[in-house]
């Protein structure tokens, strides 16, 4: 006994079991012949996909989720989708455009160093004390070791040589900041539960309100 048609031609449903009933189509995007279908080519055309002219395409719900078309009024501040349109992706990877503006911090390391030789002003003798004050300089005496200006007349004054001092060379150097990630790709789907989704290809034909 034929069951009487209970959904329109081309009302998608979703259903518990993983086979599609009499006079039902899974929404798997395949492709069909125009002429074995022209009611449901007649209501959905070439939305889907296929030329147009021979084939048709069945909407594609598989690991897809709908969402609503906006075919009147707005979408009220929301992103608008034309009947048929599908876009998205399961993953997504940051860029520079994804991130808020933000600093890193830098070490600065030198590089080479720099010798400085000097020379250290004594006293060729009469030291007159054995503890140094500023400006004091050493003096050749055995017993005191060191002389200030002026202490006992202004005898000679000689200079020794060969005092070296190196350090880092302050002028030069590099600051490198080392790269970091690994561009992996980061899921965007939200939890789901699979159903299957058909298209009720010989149903009532859906009059026009």
């Amino acid at each position: 006994m034929p069951i009487p048609p209970y959904a329109f031609t081309g009302e998608i449903a979703m259903h518990g079991f993983g086979f599609a009933p009499q006079d039902w189509l899974h929404c798997n995007g395949s492709l069909n012949a125009i002429g074995q279908n022209p009611a449901l080519y007649s209501l959905i055309g070439s939305l889907y996909g296929g030329d147009g002219r021979t084939t048709f395409a069945l909407p594609n719900l598989n690991s897809r989720s709908p969402v609503g078309a906006t075919l009147s009024g707005s979408a009220m501040g929301l992103h608008e989708f034309v009947i048929g349109q599908w876009t998205g992706q399961e993953s997504d990877s940051l860029t520079l455009r994804h991130l808020p503006a933000h600093n890193h911090s830098a070490s600065f390391s030198v590089t080479g160093s720099v010798t400085v030789t000097s020379s250290v002003k004594v006293y060729a003798s009469g030291a007159d004390k054995g503890v140094p004050v500023d400006s004091d300089l050493a003096a050749g005496s055995a017993s005191a070791r060191f002389r200030s200006p002026g202490g006992f007349g202004e005898p000679d004054r000689v200079e020794i040589g060969g005092f070296i001092a190196a350090g880092p060379q302050l002028s030069g150097g590099a600051v490198n900041l080392s790269a970091v990630g690994n561009e992996a790709p980061f899921q965007v789907r939200s939890p789901v539960t699979a159903l299957s989704f058909c298209i009720c290809e010989s149903g009532i034909y859906p009059p026009r309100s």
